[in-house]
């Protein structure tokens, strides 16, 4: 889901409330603070965010963030929340593409693995 509004409007206090109010043993939560970093620091941080180390060719990365956000669905019985803030693709020259990757990520796991949040 995306959620929108002014600055100042309370978008990260909700998405956290909400967050917070999610059971740990059923959900795993990676937030993500500043998509700036590109989509290969999108798909780093997931991969650390479920305890692996990343892997250095990019092709091999995506391949292993895939694996693992599937490994949390089907060995853990775990759902992924992706939490985005600040994907505004106005402040940040890559900002559409962090956003195109979170949204083929959730697709490619069939909204099975991993929900997004898009604040």
């Amino acid at each position: 889901g995306v959620i929108t509004g002014d600055v100042g409007a309370g978008k990260t206090v909700a998405v956290r409330a909400a967050v917070s109010a999610l059971d740990p043993t059923r959900h795993q939560v990676i937030y993500i603070a500043n998509p700036a970093f590109g989509t290969r620091g999108l798909y780093v941080t997931i991969v650390r965010a479920l305890g692996a180390e990343p892997r250095y060719l990019k092709a091999e990365l995506m391949a292993q963030a895939q694996d693992l956000l599937a490994a949390e669905e089907d060995e853990r019985h775990r759902k992924v929340i992706l939490v985005c803030d600040l994907c505004r693709p106005r402040d940040y020259a890559d900002g559409d593409r962090s956003k195109s990757v979170i949204v083929q990520l959730e697709q490619r796991s069939s909204g099975r693995a991993v929900t997004s949040l898009l604040a």
